[in-house]
């Protein structure tokens, strides 16, 4: 069974992040004065006992017109796996925590149009990631040992015959004019 709950901690985290100035990507959300509401995604199996979702632990989703119709005041969802919330993995608990809120919150996108915020929601992509590791570091154990593989990857060699790239940026050279 899927219900999905209002939780004071986790609006009070999410109020924190987006509040802290020190996040100043997240100026544009607090410029557009954007409302988010915070819900944990609670799925529980046929015993009753609690169980993690499936995917991304924490996403925000734009409110329809539906979501409005149903009472709902509020420019995004953002909704988190009640799970992953309450037993967070990572080398800080509470860090992890805000990571996941990070990242989640960093797929909103605002774009002014007339005069007027239009949201939507960026692709998640590898730059949303590194945002958020840059912020927090190798928050869980999967971050570092990826890190660790890159780090100690072998660097591809340039094919024989074919120049390496330059270390510099080299400016082009003039062209010459041609006679006409």
């Amino acid at each position: 069974m899927t219900e999905y709950v209002e939780d004071a901690g986790l609006n009070d985290a999410l109020a924190a992040i987006l509040k802290n100035v020190s996040y100043a990507e997240f100026s544009p959300l607090r410029d557009a004065k954007i409302k988010v509401l915070p819900l944990l995604k609670v799925v529980t199996n046929k015993e009753g006992e609690h169980t993690p979702c499936k995917g991304i632990p924490a996403q925000v989703k734009k409110v329809s017109d539906l979501h409005r119709a149903a009472g709902i005041d509020a420019d995004y969802l953002l909704v988190v796996d009640y799970y992953a919330w309450n037993h967070p993995k990572g080398i800080n608990p509470q860090i992890t925590l805000d990571a996941m809120l990070h990242h989640a919150l960093k797929a909103i996108k605002i774009e002014v149009k007339e005069g007027k915020p239009k949201f939507s929601k960026n692709d998640p992509d590898v730059e949303v990631f590194i945002d958020t590791v840059n912020r927090f570091g190798a928050f869980q154990e999967e971050i570092k040992t990826i890190t660790d593989m890159v780090e100690h990857a072998p660097q591809p060699e340039a094919p024989e015959g074919e120049p390496e790239a330059p270390a510099e940026e080299q400016p082009a050279p003039a062209q010459a004019k041609r006679k006409k």
